[in-house]
C-alpha cells in the first residue's frame, strides 16, 4: 500500500477470507484498512457478504468489484472418467491447505 502510494501506482486490492472475516485481524489492521480503502482504485470481494463487510468497515461501495472465486459454469459440463487414476489438487504448501491429507484421501 505505502509503496504504491509513494510511487503513484494504482492499487487494486483483493480480499479472500481471514483478511476480512477474522475479528483479531480486523482490530489489528482497522486503521490501515481505512487508509487502504482511500488509496485503492478497486477493492475486490469474492462474495457478496464480503462486499457488505467491506462497506461496513468503511470502504466506498463504488470501489467494489464483486469477483467470486468459482469455476466457469462450463466446468460442470466436462465429461468425467471415473476410472482414471489421475488426480489434481491445487493449493499452497501450508498447514491449513494440508496437501499431505489431500494425498492420503486418495
Amino acid at each position: 500500500m505505502n509503496a504504491c502510494e509513494k510511487a503513484n501506482i494504482q492499487l487494486i486490492v483483493n480480499f479472500h477470507g481471514a483478511d476480512i472475516s477474522v475479528h483479531a485481524v480486523l482490530e489489528e489492521y482497522k486503521e490501515r484498512y481505512l487508509k487502504l480503502f482511500k488509496i485503492a482504485k478497486v477493492v475486490i470481494g469474492v462474495s457478496k457478504i464480503m462486499c457488505e463487510k467491506l462497506e461496513t468497515l468503511g470502504c466506498d461501495k463504488n470501489k467494489f468489484l464483486y469477483l467470486p472465486c468459482h469455476p466457469d459454469p462450463k466446468f460442470f459440463n466436462l465429461a468425467t472418467n471415473l476410472q482414471s487414476k489421475n488426480l489434481l489438487a491445487v493449493g499452497r504448501f501450508v498447514d491449513k491447505k494440508n496437501p499431505v491429507l489431500n494425498i492420503a484421501c486418495f
